[in-house]
């Protein structure tokens, strides 16, 4: 493929310049054939020319070849015209989406260009900011993209609860402020009684139905500055900063009056009996680690459900 004069007419860069003046300064640069899926430009490869698009399309990809494409350039776009500017090395992976045909453009024609016309360093600034403009709003995509999927990976998709990995990440930073703040803490370990059998009895969905309001009953009855989480299946964790295990026994009682006192019935029209659980809580003490905490919750809560279940019990220091 040779150059025409008709090729620079729809090229963006070249837009208001005087076209017979740049052809005749472009008219013996090379043209370069690349084949679909050929890794044209390399990431940190020293910058000679920069090029443009006479044929085909080229995919931009930022870190690595395996990350997803930020752009497509397409015939009559420049490439390579921010490492003119700069003279550093390559900052992205240009790859051939088809078999396509590029100008070759080296450093002293793009200056000759840029200093000839007005008009060409108007349309490169206008390129540039349309460019940054545009991996702006890829970055943004992306971190909206990242924490969509940290909160997911943090909450239980059937209560909106925090889940197991929250309670593990969060835990020790909360237990680590107590300690040096020198303020108490405390968990509470819950277990809704008879749960699998009541499950059994009235099929998942009713048990999921009673996980859901369980949950909405925790998080209703805690102060704002409490938390609740699944632990897993029909086990819950609360968390209360700043409350001794006497404060959050109080606060544990509530919670479990509150669920006592539902009357549900399922949106299938299934009347359901009387919800209780069994609470266990225990407050930190000095030196413990977040295993031995969890562990003496989860004896108290054992206790609770031995000595009849529907009720809190205090974990042993």
């Amino acid at each position: 493929m040779k150059l025409e004069r008709k090729d620079l007419e729809s090229m963006p860069m070249l837009q208001g310049s005087d076209l017979d003046i740049v052809y005749g300064v472009l008219k013996d640069s090379p043209v370069k054939h690349v084949k679909a899926k050929e890794v044209f430009l390399k990431k940190n490869d020293p910058s000679k020319h920069m090029y443009l698009i006479l044929e085909g399309k080229f995919d931009v990809h930022i870190e690595t070849l395996e990350d997803p494409s930020i752009m497509t350039l397409k015939k009559g776009d420049s490439v390579g015209e921010i490492a003119m500017l700069d003279q550093k090395p390559r900052s992205a992976f240009i790859v051939a989406g088809e078999d396509s045909y590029l100008l070759e453009i080296n450093k002293d024609i793009f200056w000759t260009l840029v200093n000839s016309s007005h008009a060409i360093s108007v349309n490169l600034l206008l390129i540039l900011s349309a460019r940054l403009r545009g991996n702006n709003e890829t970055i943004t995509e992306s971190l909206e993209l990242q924490k969509k999927y940290r909160t997911s990976a943090i909450i239980d998709s059937l209560t909106g609860l925090n889940n197991r990995k929250w309670i593990n990440e969060t835990l020790p930073k909360l237990i680590e402020r107590a300690k040096k703040s020198k303020k108490a803490f405390s968990i509470g370990m819950i277990d809704i009684d008879h749960f699998k059998k009541f499950n059994d009895t009235y099929g998942h969905q009713a048990g999921d139905f009673v996980l859901l309001n369980a949950a909405k009953t925790y998080k209703d009855n805690i102060r704002p500055t409490d938390f609740s989480a699944r632990y897993g299946g029909e086990e819950f964790t609360l968390i209360f900063p700043d409350q001794t295990a006497e404060e959050a026994n109080n606060a544990a009682e509530r919670v479990r009056k509150a669920l006592a006192a539902l009357s549900l019935t399922t949106p299938t029209g299934i009347k359901l009996p009387q919800i209780t659980i069994s609470i266990g809580i225990a407050e930190h003490t000095k030196n413990e680690t977040l295993e031995e905490l969890i562990e003496r919750a989860d004896k108290a809560l054992y206790e609770a459900k031995e000595s009849g279940r529907n009720r809190v019990c205090l974990a042993k220091v």
